[in-house]
């Protein structure tokens, strides 16, 4: 499967620049990147490299590079606001996977709501043709809450459903899905309400 399979693209158009079918790629070799060409009203065009999520390569939300960038003062200039309109336009795109009614909360909110079983686990559900579930160590758990906070993607869920009202609603970035962690309902409800 090729990559571009695995990438979802999106345009960007200001005054002074367009980015258009920038993609996003789910999985694959650029998975948490986005990249494409940007042209600004110079007329001058450049190939863009946004990381979105890759811890082992830099922080989260970051324009990495702009080719030839020194050649064009204008990508100086707009350096700031591209990044920001790209990690918008990126968030967006993530945000619209979660399809229900959402709450915000810290890493802290949603480890002090977890439901934990025997030996530190906690039961988790992903949406998919039906919905699945399986118990993930706290180590792969820390690992999901933290990555979510870091990129604001955690949430406290009020999907329909008994399964899925008032979990931690996190995005994976390591499967690039919505995951749902089990939580202590009465802990949450003051949140979702």
């Amino acid at each position: 499967m090729s990559e571009r399979k695995n990438a979802i693209r999106m345009t960007i158009r200001t005054d002074n620049y367009t980015m258009e079918n920038l993609e996003y790629y789910l999985k694959g070799d650029l998975k948490g990147y986005a990249n494409g060409l940007i042209e600004f009203s110079n007329g001058k065009v450049h190939e863009i490299l946004f990381r979105f999520y890759d811890p082992d390569n830099g922080e989260s939300n970051q324009l990495v590079s702009i080719d030839y960038g020194y050649e064009n003062p204008m990508v100086d200039e707009y350096w700031g606001e591209i990044e920001a309109e790209i990690t918008k336009s990126v968030k967006g795109v993530i945000e619209a996977h979660l399809k229900k009614n959402k709450f915000p909360i810290t890493a802290e909110q949603a480890f002090s709501r977890l439901k934990y079983t025997s030996g530190k686990r906690v039961h988790s559900f992903i949406i998919g043709i039906c919905l699945s579930g399986a118990d993930l160590d706290f180590d792969r758990v820390d690992e999901i809450i933290k990555a979510a906070a870091s990129v604001n993607m955690l949430y406290i869920s009020n999907e329909l459903g008994a399964a899925l009202r008032h979990s931690v609603a996190a995005w994976d970035h390591l499967y690039q899905e919505w995951i749902y962690l089990e939580s202590i309902t009465e802990k949450t409800e003051e949140i979702a309400r």
